[in-house]
């Protein structure tokens, strides 16, 4: 169990213990040689023969939730996806033997010579001038030293050849109508970022002082995979340099065009539409990429009715998690008003979809419409897709207003989620969405997700998205939403908690 392999050690008890045991000599995980880190501020710096390395705690926490998953000692499972991990790795598994979560095997001869090498100098960056020196003496003799590439590639990697990339697009050659290698989606918008204005309408991560409103035109390859947000590779951003374009429509999600639009010609669409379905992004999100989410999604559900996002202007990053915290809740009345603008229209069903952090901007939302006129409740129907925000907080402040508020609340919650387990280590408190252990509340249906990210190579992913890449769940959605079914005439597998249902999703 993930909670357990966490125990004490958490950000907090992080930033105590480090400043004091810091700095250190560590071995290489994959060879026999030696390195030194020191701590300050939130700072690791790496000292090495062959040059020195600065990382944050975020970055050591991030690798430490994929470490406690795959349970590999080995740098290799963690390259692709990390930088330095030659480097953090031999501190993590430091970390986990020294809070005692060694709940896997980690062989002693990687964690022995950190423990007996604590150095007596001075605490923080005022040392390194001291370690600079140890480390030329100790490896004067050594001219052949070389570590591990942090770039490699992975065996599935192939040579790119540029007649596979370079084509021409016969299709452009056909009037718009005619070409059939994608589908367009349209999809509207609200959002609290702040307009740049350029050729193609664009929202930063500012914070707007009104709410914009706009409507997106994407469209979806011929050929797109449930499941799947097809955009460019990096190889495919590379050939720019030639003059080819990384966006191709036959193979990409693109958007198409956006047109920005006043409040009124907004809302007046919904009065043509049986149903609206909101999608409210998580942290880490930016506007486009909220847009690919978005179209993905209404594709994948094969959704008819007006399908609009409201995108929260979230600043990106792990560091500044409580910030997008703060923004995330400060955008919950202008959420609530969305929902009550759409309310009034006359669409019979509202869908509300929120992933991640954008639970926490719903919850606020939730604070103004349990105010509303008891007609909206049974509009409502309310799916919180991994959703982080405090367990007890959820239970104690806003579960009873969730129930009051809608027709029906679903969460969907998984034990592999990493994301969730890095927002644990940084919060110190159990996630609603993290189901170790699994939240059940009355009134309300929890399923487990975990399943579906068993096999081994969903290991080495974060598995915060599964709401959007697994098929299985989109359809458990698309039940739970449109055909309005209870859990248990859904595939679903009834599970008992002290003497409390939830549910379990299974592939099969």
């Amino acid at each position: 169990m993930l909670n357990q392999k966490l125990g004490n050690l958490t950000l907090a008890s992080l930033r105590r213990i480090l400043p004091e045991t810091l700095p250190r000599e560590y071995k290489l995980c994959s060879s026999n040689r030696y390195f030194y880190a020191l701590y300050d501020e939130d700072t690791f710096k790496v000292i090495t023969n062959r040059g020195e390395y600065s990382f944050d705690i975020y970055e050591l926490l991030e690798l430490l939730s994929d470490v406690l998953v795959i349970e590999s000692v080995k740098p290799k499972p963690y390259m692709n996806t990390h930088k330095h991990v030659s480097y953090k790795l031999p501190i993590i598994l430091w970390l986990l033997e020294m809070y005692n979560q060694n709940t896997f095997d980690i062989p002693s001869e990687m964690v022995e010579h950190a423990f007996r090498s604590e150095l007596d100098m001075a605490t923080g960056f005022g040392s390194i001038e001291e370690i600079r020196a140890l480390h030329r003496q100790k490896f004067l003799n050594e001219a052949s030293f070389k570590l591990p590439s942090e770039n490699r590639y992975s065996e599935g990697d192939k040579v790119i050849k540029h007649k596979d990339y370079i084509k021409v697009d016969l299709d452009a050659l056909l009037p718009e109508e005619a070409q059939l290698d994608s589908t367009l989606i349209n999809v509207k918008y609200a959002t609290t970022r702040e307009t740049l204005d350029t050729a193609l309408q664009q929202y930063t991560n500012k914070i707007s002082e009104t709410v914009n409103y706009g409507h997106a035109q994407l469209s979806i390859p011929v050929d797109h995979v449930s499941g799947r947000i097809e955009r460019p590779s990096i190889f495919d951003k590379a050939l720019s340099i030639f003059g080819v374009e990384a966006e191709n429509k036959s193979k990409h999600i693109v958007i198409r065009d956006l047109q920005p639009m006043d409040e009124g010609d907004f809302l007046s669409d919904f009065n043509d539409s049986d149903s609206a379905l909101i999608f409210i992004h998580g942290y880490n999100v930016s506007f486009e990429s909220a847009l690919y989410h978005s179209a993905q999604l209404k594709f994948d559900l094969a959704y008819k009715g007006e399908f609009v996002l409201f995108s929260w202007p979230s600043f990106g990053s792990l560091k500044d998690y409580a910030g997008d915290k703060e923004r995330a809740v400060g955008a919950g009345e202008h959420l609530a008003k969305l929902i009550q603008d759409i309310s009034n229209s006359k669409a019979k069903n509202i869908y509300i979809l929120a992933h991640s952090m954008g639970s926490y901007c719903l919850s606020e939302a939730i604070k103004y419409l349990a105010k509303s006129e008891p007609g909206l409740q049974a509009k409502l129907r309310i799916a919180l897709a991994a959703p982080d925000i405090d367990r007890q907080a959820f239970k104690k402040q806003y579960a009873a207003r969730y129930l009051s508020s809608s027709e029906g609340v679903s969460i969907y919650a998984c034990e592999k989620d990493k994301a969730l387990m890095v927002s644990k280590l940084v919060n110190n408190s159990d996630r609603l969405g993290f189901s170790d252990p699994i939240t059940v509340v009355d009134g309300m249906d929890t399923i487990d997700a975990s399943p579906l990210t068993n096999k081994w190579l969903n290991k080495v992913k974060l598995n915060h998205s599964y709401i959007f890449q697994h098929n299985y769940l989109i359809t458990d959605l698309y039940h739970y939403f449109f055909d309005r079914k209870p859990a248990s005439q859904r595939r679903l597998k009834p599970m008992v908690l002290e003497d409390q249902k939830y549910w379990e999703l299974h592939p099969c």
